[in-house]
């Protein structure tokens, strides 16, 4: 009955890896948020002065990263929408 119960055993068990050594250091996804957190920092920092930004009927003076950024965000939200839009018009076709 023990040699039962053990095979039961050894089925649930999960399995161990033999990954290999474990990794150390800074990995690459790592290294280009950090980049990319340093790259913003200086684009903020040099695009400080205000600018006058028209927009349908407001009008408003903003730090010009600001008005990037602005610009950036209504791009994402399209891409989503449009994505979104996508998706759902191939599940119909299909």
């Amino acid at each position: 009955m023990t040699c039962q119960a053990d095979a039961v055993y050894e089925q649930n068990e999960p399995a161990q890896r033999n990954e290999g050594p474990a990794k150390s250091g800074l990995s690459p996804t790592l290294i280009a948020f950090i980049v990319i957190g340093i790259l913003t920092v200086v684009f903020v920092l040099q695009n400080g002065d205000e600018s006058e930004t028209n927009f349908l009927w407001f009008d408003f003076r903003t730090p010009l990263w600001i008005t990037i950024l602005l610009a950036i965000a209504a791009g994402v939200l399209l891409d989503r929408l449009f994505s979104l839009w996508w998706r759902r018009r191939r599940r119909a076709d299909d």
